[in-house]
Formats: structure tokens, sequence, C-alpha cells
């Protein structure tokens, strides 16, 4: 009996011991809103932070990628990415940041701008959505500790959905979701770090940021910034003088040349880039019907100053003109092009020469002679796309506005891409910018063709579509894996899924799916080699996906393809 009852006692007491150590760390380990606050105490004690990530953009869908190292002052440095582009970026500590962006940046942000920003330093816009200084240490503190209560369920932090990874970069962490809407990633286990944060923390109002956060030392910071030393922080650089055409002069004409003047006034404007005066003569006072232009170089004009400027006809057109025409009246419309900015006569002529304008005024009146990527594009939409002047200016301004330009013209420039000049200007949103990029990427791949839908063919058919891959036979319908948990994900997919299915395509084209899983996404930092399982936990099923060809899924770790077959 006493063997008997020593056996029993050990048994019981390994029985104790196996449920013991579980249910002690179940009930007395740090609760989400503790750890929440270690996370928040261990980030202000860094030196600095090195953040990287996404950016997404709520009214626009639009995606960016943000690559910032920021100290305890506010000073930051880095570089943030858009619409092909990229921008080197500097905070002085004192609220001040500065952008110097390349080609594309400038004209997803500012073309007007372009012929004079590019490669310089000047003082963040609008197309800089993150606030650099706005991401210090104290302020990823701050970001955690808003709204948290110790001991008030109605003010703590609680785990996150299902949807979001339980793993960073191979660090197990705990995703925590925080009162004002954010989640905290922080270590599973003791000490408790930030690993990464998902939010409005250093964010314009619509925007939503993802960032991974490490620690970076005093010294390592310092040296960083150093890099940045050339920032010119006194002034942005100088926009260049704008010119107008004053009194006309009348010029001398007879049968074989013509030459008109008139005096060109500078404003207050830089006016070291000498620009151009381009001229129109027309037979009608709407300058629609050219039958001749001509060009000369501004002379030196100092800024709020004039001159006079002779144009002289092109002889070739002027003579083909005089020897034919019955009426010898005629109208001349003169337009001056600012140095400073994309001059580029030869665009410019090439346009008035074409007659697709209705009046001469659609491009006088426009910011299209800004920039010669805006020029350049409405030139090919009219000779190559058959849209007439005025609706491809229309179009080029609405795609300038919404920060698509970049990415659009070097798709046309190369004969890449098709736009129906019927339904464009109809139907244009800037939430469309997620298919222009879905368009770059499949040519960045190797597709030679794409267009935008709807799409008509050489029959004159016409399909309906988000992107047609017209070299690759697949219509691609494109949604955003945007939401908060599981069941938004599945939700999202069934609905792209469904669109997809609803597009009218055309005979031996396949329906592909592109889903993507932007920095509002629970599924943004899912690994490429995690988002089919991330998927099927959502509870996305084989038959959710049925008729589709190809499910295409983005997320910040990279781009992977997916077929029905994948799933149960």
């Amino acid at each position: 009996m006493l063997v008997g009852g020593l056996a029993v006692v050990v048994v019981l007491a390994l029985a104790v011991g196996l449920v013991g150590i579980p249910l002690y760390h179940k009930l007395f380990a740090p609760s989400p809103t503790e750890r929440v606050l270690a996370a928040a105490a261990e980030v202000a004690a860094a030196d600095a932070v090195h953040l990287t990530g996404g950016l997404s953009v709520d009214e626009t869908d639009t995606q960016q990628t943000v690559d910032l190292t920021v100290d305890v002052k506010g000073r930051a440095y880095g570089t943030v990415r858009r619409a092909g582009g990229r921008a080197d970026v500097v905070s002085d500590g004192d609220g001040n940041t500065y952008v110097r962006g390349d080609r594309r940046w400038v004209l997803a942000t500012d073309p007007a701008r372009a012929g004079y920003l590019v490669g310089k330093w000047a003082t963040a816009g609008s197309g800089l959505t993150v606030l650099p200084s706005k991401l210090s240490p104290t302020d990823l503190a701050a970001y955690l500790k808003a709204g948290l209560r110790a001991d008030d369920p109605r003010h703590a932090a609680v785990d996150a959905d299902p949807a979001y990874p339980r793993s960073v970069h191979g660090t197990a962490v705990t995703p925590l979701k925080l009162p004002g809407g954010g989640v905290a990633y922080v270590t599973a286990d003791e000490p408790y770090r930030l690993v990464a944060v998902d939010g409005g923390v250093g964010a314009a109002d619509t925007a939503h940021v993802a960032f991974d956060v490490t620690h970076v030392r005093k010294s390592a910071f310092d040296k960083g910034i150093a890099g940045y030393g050339g920032v010119d922080r006194d002034r942005d650089p100088v926009a260049p003088a704008r010119y107008e055409v004053g009194k006309a002069d009348n010029g001398y004409c007879d049968e074989s040349s013509c030459s008109e003047s008139g005096t060109v006034k500078a404003d207050g404007g830089d006016t070291t880039r000498r620009g151009h005066l381009v001229g129109l003569f027309s037979t009608d006072k709407a300058g629609k019907h050219a039958f001749a232009t001509c060009t000369a170089k501004l002379p030196a004009i100092r800024p709020n100053h004039s001159a006079k400027v002779t144009c002289s006809a092109d002889p070739d057109e002027w003579r083909a003109w005089t020897a034919t025409s019955p009426d010898p009246h005629f109208w001349v419309f003169l337009l001056p092009l600012s140095g400073g900015y994309d001059d580029d006569p030869k665009l410019v002529l090439d346009l008035l020469r074409s007659n697709r304008l209705s009046t001469y005024g659609a491009l006088a009146g426009g910011d299209a002679v800004d920039s010669t990527a805006a020029l350049d594009l409405v030139n090919r939409l009219g000779k190559r796309h058959g849209w007439t002047g005025d609706a491809a200016v229309e179009a080029v301004a609405q795609l300038a506005e919404s920060g698509a330009l970049g990415v659009v013209q070097p798709l046309v420039a190369g004969d890449h891409l098709t736009l129906d000049a019927e339904t464009f200007n109809a139907r244009f949103r800037p939430t469309d910018l997620p298919r222009y990029d879905e368009a770059a990427r499949r040519v960045a791949g190797g597709t030679g063709r794409v267009a935008i839908g709807p799409w008509t063919d050489s029959d004159g058919s016409t399909y309906e579509g988000d992107v047609f891959d017209l070299t690759g036979k697949r219509v691609v319908t494109v949604t955003d894996l945007g939401g908060t948990g599981r069941a938004a994900v599945r939700a999202a997919v069934v609905g792209g899924a469904r669109d997809a299915r609803s597009a009218k395509v055309p005979a031996g084209f396949g329906r592909d799916l592109r889903l993507v899983a932007g920095a509002s996404s629970p599924l943004y930092r899912v690994g490429r080699g995690d988002v089919r399982a991330a998927l099927r936990d959502a509870g996305v099923r084989r038959k959710d996906l049925a008729g589709l060809t190809a499910i295409v899924v983005g997320t910040g770790g990279g781009t992977v393809t997916l077929h029905p077959a994948d799933f149960a």
C-alpha cells in the first residue's frame, strides 16, 4: 500500500506539473496592455529607429515604400518610392522636411515643375504623405500608449485578428490591436520590444503605414545623416519665369516669307534659361486650321522686363500656302515657352501643325507645355491612338493631377499601352492608379502590349475589364486586400473573383485576379511562401476562385502567383 500510495502521489505530482506551467503563464503573464506599454518604454529609450515598409494612400489606393531613419530629435533621412519614382528625404528636426526626387517622382507629385525640380532639393510638398519628423522614438512610444489605461478593459490593447502574422522576419511576435485601431507587433516573449507597427503614426490623414522597427545607435545615425549635408535649407529652387506676349506688331510678309513680332514680357521668376517663342499661322481666328508655324529663341530678358521678338514662318509651309490660297487673310498666334520648364518647341509645333485642337487656346491656356512628358503624351495619343487634341489635353491633365503621368507616359511612349479615347475622360478616377501600376508591372515582366479597360479590338468589339494583357491574353481584375481581419480578406477575394468572372473578355483570353495587400492589409507582412496558407486560413476555397486562370498576390514580401487548384 505504501509503495502503491507513493506511486499515486508521484503520478499526481507529474500531472500537476504538466498543467501547472501553462496555467501559470496563462494566469500571470503580462496583459496585452502591459506588453504594449513595456514595448513603448523600450522604443522610447532608443537613440534612433530605422523604419522600413509601406504606406497606402486611402483616397487613391496607391502604394508607397518607405525607408527612413529617425532620431529622438525628429531628424530623419532616407528614401520614399511611388509610381516608379524615388525621392531622397531629410528632416532637420525643426519641422522642416526636404525632398530630392527623380523624374518619375516629380511627374507623380508636381509634373508642372519637372523641368527644373528633378534632382534638386526642395521643401516637401503634397507628394510626401509620410511625416518623417513625426516618427521619432518618442513619437512611436506615444502612438503605442495613446488611449491605453492600465486595468481598464475599455481602454486596453487586445489580440489582433488571426489574419495578422505571428512572425516578422523570423522573430516570433504577438500582434496587438491598439485602442486607436493600429496594430503593434510585440515580441512574443520577454523582454517585450516593438518589432513592427501598423496604423496612422507619422502619416497624413488619408494614409496608413506598416513599418518594421529596429534600433539605431546615435553614432550610426550621425554618420548616415551626414551624407545629406549638401541640402540647401535656406531656399527652394527659384521658379522659372513665365512669359506673356503683350503688344503684337504687324510684321512683313510677301509671297516667299512672313515674319511677325511681339513684345514678350517675363514675370519675376528666374530667366537664366532662355525659352522660345512659337507661332501659329491659321486661316481662322480660332487658330484651328494651321497652315504654317514659326519658332524663335528668346533673347536674354531680365525678370519683370520685356523684349521684342520676331518669329519667321517656316518658308516651305509659307510658300505652299501662298501658292494655293485664294484668300490672303490669316491670323497669327504667338505662344512663349519658358526655358526653365520643359521647354520643347518641336513638340509644341507638332501639336499645332496637327490641327487636332479645336482652338489654339486649348493648348495655350493649359499646363501641358510645362512638361515634355505631358506634351509628348498629348501628341502620342493624337497621332497613334486617334484622340482629338482637346480630349488628349484633358486626359493628360487628369493623369497629371492624379499622379499617374509618370507611369502612363513611358508606357505609351514605349508603344506598350493603349488607351480608349471614347471612354477615358468619362470614366477615369484617381482610384484607377492601381490598374496603371499593374499594367506597368506586366510590361516590366516582359508583356509587350497592355490596355486599360474598356478595350476595343480591331473589329470594333468592346470588352470590359481592368487591365488587358494583350500579349499574354489575360484580362486582369485588380482588387485591394484591405480590411482588418480574415473575414474582410475573404470578402475582398470573393468579390474580386466575382468581378473577374463577370468581365467581358475576348475569346481565348484567361481571367486573372490581381490581389494587392498594401500597408493597410493584415496580409502586408506575409512572405511569398506563406501567402497561400494565409488565404486558406482566411477561408478562401477553390470554389471561390472558379473560372480564374491565375491569382497574383502582391504583399510587402513580394509577389506570388497561385491557381485555383492550390486551394481546397
